[in-house]
């Protein structure tokens, strides 16, 4: 008589477990310079997630599959494989690119100062005043030249109100050692400067409809997942606290660069399933999967990748019905926990810092 497998595990020792366990619950978690409770609970007080700014009618947790492609050949095969937005980071030929995409059917992300030859490139093409996405300058979120980022926004939405034309990325933080806290504070000053740049109330509530987040996601999920969420509740409790309207910013995600030289390149595949989760159950609104054989940070990789990153978004979509329920993390006790422990953790920082002066001078 074969035995019972189950019957060659030592029973539950609940009484070692309690004692192995005391005291935990006053200890916290140190992930990423957070300080994260262990033990989750749910309080009345605290405030819902905020919309979205993807439209979720028919899926309150949609997000658009985003992907960055180059030659005409493999752009037109992501779309017919389902990318929703296309990335573009040197738009220069633009013509050749765009032969045979459709404008009204998909989301463009430029990533360049304004240029007129651009608009005409893109008028060329059949882009209206309809067209969706974003045009962002790459240097919005490093450089000095507020002013200049100011009037690149201003041109854009001359052109192309859709469009969003100013953004703020937590990566040049990040990539450079910044715990999650100080690169969200960062970029709350960052928008604290732009918005100084605005010379009314008026003229700041509209710029709003124009702002980008962008999140690098690592590698512990539940953490990832908390701070995305927060970062939603920052922006609008920044809005709160400048006075400004509430509205709905986009986030946009994307996985962490992968090491240079990787010793089996296969193993990317893990980081980057798992920054996807972690974006789409933090309710990002725009996704992007570097390929696992990107080689660079541009997120260049083969047709392969390409197809492989696009593949992780539909099983998470048509496999896994995450776009079905909106907040998907919403309730979990120690979900919720963090979020707000992050927030709380990031509003402190960020006043530590803020710019007082526009508060004081939004009701000019």
């Amino acid at each position: 008589m074969q035995d019972d497998p189950w019957s060659m595990f030592a029973s539950f020792d609940e009484a070692f477990w309690l004692e192995q366990a005391e005291g935990l619950e006053s200890k916290a978690l140190v992930v990423k310079g957070l300080n994260l409770p262990l033990r989750g609970e749910k309080r009345e007080d605290w405030p819902p997630l905020p919309s979205k700014a993807i439209e979720g009618d028919v899926f309150p947790n949609a997000w658009e599959l985003q992907q960055r492609v180059d030659p005409n050949e493999a752009l037109l095969q992501a779309l017919e494989h389902g990318v929703e937005g296309i990335r573009i980071a040197e738009p220069f030929s633009l013509r050749p690119l765009l032969e045979g995409v459709h404008l009204d059917m998909v989301s463009l992300h430029l990533a360049a100062h304004y240029e007129t030859v651009i608009v005409q490139d893109l008028q060329a093409k059949g882009a209206t005043a309809d067209l969706k996405g974003s045009w962002l300058d790459p240097n919005s979120w490093e450089s000095d030249d507020v002013a200049g980022q100011v009037e690149h926004m201003k041109q854009v939405a001359a052109v192309f109100p859709r469009m969003r034309s100013w953004s703020c990325s937590s990566g040049q933080w990040i990539n450079a050692g910044a715990h999650s806290p100080q690169a969200m504070a960062e970029m709350g000053w960052s928008l604290d400067r732009f918005m100084l740049a605005m010379e009314s109330l008026d003229q700041r509530a509209q710029a709003t409809h124009c702002v980008v987040l962008d999140w690098v996601v690592g590698e512990h999920i539940l953490v990832e997942i908390a701070c995305l969420r927060a970062l939603r509740m920052f922006w609008s409790r920044w809005l709160e606290f400048h006075q400004l309207p509430d509205v709905a910013v986009w986030i946009n995600a994307r996985n962490a660069p992968y090491p240079k030289d990787p010793s089996v390149i296969e193993d990317h595949l893990i980081p980057q399933t798992a920054g996807v989760y972690a974006a789409v159950m933090g309710g990002a609104d725009g996704v992007e999967a570097l390929p696992h054989d990107a080689v660079n940070h541009h997120g260049v990789g083969s047709e392969e990748g390409l197809r492989w990153a696009r593949n992780v978004h539909h099983i998470m979509r048509e496999e896994s019905g995450l776009h079905r329920v909106s907040d998907p993390m919403g309730g979990s006790a120690v979900v919720e926990s963090w979020t707000h422990a992050i927030l709380d953790q990031v509003w402190k920082a960020y006043r530590s810092g803020s710019s007082i002066e526009l508060r004081d001078n939004t009701t000019r």
